[in-house]
């Protein structure tokens, strides 16, 4: 398979789809695009890079830049809505993220181990902040929930140890299971009115 003819309406490529083909070990090393999706990130990123994902994208695929070292800055495009599970996880170097505002959904250890990052502006329009998502993420020091958040996912927040300024929206009614977990250097907190349930070991 060393052709792949059209496809330029395809809007979700998954994990690995063309892996082992003449077609995709063909590509040039750094993001590999195919229809609407950012399906992979191949070979070694030089240090110190900074990604800009094309406009148009509307999904970038699970593990793209899976422990990528060299990765320091992402750009995702409006139009994305969704953060798949483990996008960016043990991205060490990363220390910038700009997130677009049609983002809902930051699913399962998408930012999980990002150890340098020190700061996530959430888009308003932010729904969902699902299990370790930021977990162990140890520059992190201030975050913002945003208003329609309404769960923080189990883990969430978990480890990160330097994580000082927390505000949490009056959307918010369930602290899940571990969400702030080890986060040593929080000392105080605000709990929102609506909030209907804490969860097990939630600090």
């Amino acid at each position: 398979l060393s052709t792949i003819n059209n496809g330029e309406n395809v809007e979700v490529v998954n994990y690995n789809a063309f892996g082992g083909t003449p077609w995709y070990n063909n590509q040039p090393d750094g993001p590999v695009y195919f229809g609407k999706t950012l399906c992979a990130c191949k070979g070694e990123l030089p240090e110190g890079s900074d990604i800009i994902v094309k406009e148009g994208t509307l999904y970038i695929t699970l593990y793209t830049f899976y422990c990528h070292k060299g990765l320091t800055s992402i750009t995702i495009p409006e139009g994305i809505s969704f953060i798949d599970n483990t996008t960016f996880m043990g991205c060490q170097d990363l220390v910038s993220v700009r997130l677009p505002e049609t983002l809902r959904t930051i699913d399962n250890e998408a930012f999980m181990g990002c150890t340098n990052l020190p700061s996530v502006q959430f888009p308003s329009h932010l729904k969902n902040i699902c299990y370790a998502a930021f977990r162990n993420c140890l520059a992190l020091t201030s975050i913002n929930i945003p208003e329609g958040v309404e769960e923080m996912g189990q883990e969430s927040f978990y480890g990160c140890n330097n994580l000082t300024d927390v505000t949490l929206p009056g959307s918010l009614k369930i602290i899940g299971t571990d969400a702030f977990s080890r986060c040593k250097s929080l000392a105080d907190i605000k709990i929102p009115e609506n909030v209907e349930e804490i969860s097990f070991r939630a600090f």
